[in-house]
């Protein structure tokens, strides 16, 4: 290949470079122009423009190893023009219900597989509610005799046992005080 004939190839792949940069911003446009709020979308095209900046390094490293020259740049972005303008319009709104429907799809994959997962689980979510349904019952049967035997047994023992020794300590004390009031610390029988 002679010297014109590699400038001119380099010349159409660098007006196909502008052509797949455009094609590349209309996925931009559907794909994350779909996000919501401030931060996400700011954070779209900072990933858009370094992808981008990518692309056309790529390209360009490829073209004619990455040397900024006029003509290159200017079919290049000849190419993005001519997109935006004459290709843009047709295909945008195909690429938007293809990459829409792609996203409806895997949802719709991605539902069939957690209802899979759901339905392989089943027995074990069956055997997990039957162990809390277990501890359940085992619980009211623990508390169910509580309320109707130890509790009445507590109180019953709570008569015998402790209120008789809180009357005998409150007569101890009652009489320990009587005796100290009785003896008279300032009169000594020294020996």
């Amino acid at each position: 290949m002679d010297r014109a004939e590699l400038q001119a190839v380099q010349l159409a792949l660098a007006f196909g470079l502008g052509l797949g940069l455009g094609f590349f911003y209309d996925f931009y446009r559907v794909w994350f122009r779909q996000l919501k709020g401030r931060l996400w979308p700011a954070l779209g095209d900072i990933v858009w423009w370094l992808a981008a900046l990518g692309l056309a390094f790529g390209g360009l490293y490829h073209i004619n190893g990455a040397q900024l020259r006029l003509p290159v740049l200017l079919l290049a972005a000849a190419g993005v023009c001519l997109y935006l303008g004459f290709f843009s319009p047709v295909l945008f709104p195909l690429l938007r219900r293809l990459l829409l429907g792609l996203w409806r799809l895997l949802r719709w994959l991605f539902g069939c597989f957690a209802g899979a997962v759901a339905l392989l689980l089943s027995p074990l979510v069956w055997l997990v509610e039957l162990g809390f349904r277990l501890l359940w019952l085992l619980q009211r049967l623990l508390v169910l005799p509580y309320r109707w035997v130890l509790r009445p047994v507590g109180r019953l023992l709570s008569r015998l046992l402790v209120q008789p020794w809180q009357k005998l300590r409150t007569n101890l004390r009652k009489a320990f005080k009587k005796r100290i009031k009785k003896v008279d610390f300032e009169a000594r029988n020294d020996i």
